[in-house]
């Protein structure tokens, strides 16, 4: 039950039932079935960062990011796919907004302007750092200014602080 292509198992095109009624199905057949099934049934699997196991862990055992292995009892971290750790994973992808590079725009983006967030409760806090560009002096004579955030092509619209 290890190659995905041919699940679930099928004889002349036509599906071969797996329960309890079939004869020739043991009880551990039909649990592991029942395991394939639900992991095949998965579109974002996650296995357990172990290895010697490498199980498949369902989503009904995954909790704050951390997925618990039924085989084994390791936690391994939803982010970086290693043993569970403590403190901010480096591969979460709101850990990796942390330094943020524009791209420059016609509109006169300094090339090295950066940005960064902060977390604050349940919100965040935006701070730029860039060489003195139109935006900066808009913003120290308390007009609104566009600022690019990220490499996205949406822009933030706000007083800079």
């Amino acid at each position: 039950m290890k190659d995905e292509s041919i699940f679930p198992p099928k004889c002349c095109g036509q599906a071969i039932p797996v329960d309890t009624t079939n004869a020739f199905i043991t009880e551990e057949l039909l649990a592991e079935y029942d395991n394939k099934r639900e992991e095949f049934a998965t579109t974002k699997r996650t296995y357990c960062s172990d290895k010697a196991c490498s199980t498949f862990i369902p989503t009904r055992f995954i909790e704050d990011g951390i997925a618990r292995c039924t085989r084994c009892e390791k936690k391994t971290c939803l982010n970086c796919l290693s043993e569970a750790h403590e403190g901010t994973c480096t591969d979460d992808p709101e850990s990796q907004r942390v330094f943020v590079w524009p791209r420059k725009r016609d509109g006169g983006v300094a090339n090295n302007a950066r940005t960064w967030s902060n977390w604050t409760t349940a919100a965040f806090t935006f701070h730029a750092a860039a060489a003195t560009n139109s935006a900066i002096a808009a913003a120290r004579s308390g007009k609104p200014v566009t600022a690019l955030s990220g490499m996205r092509n949406n822009s933030w619209r706000g007083e800079l602080q």
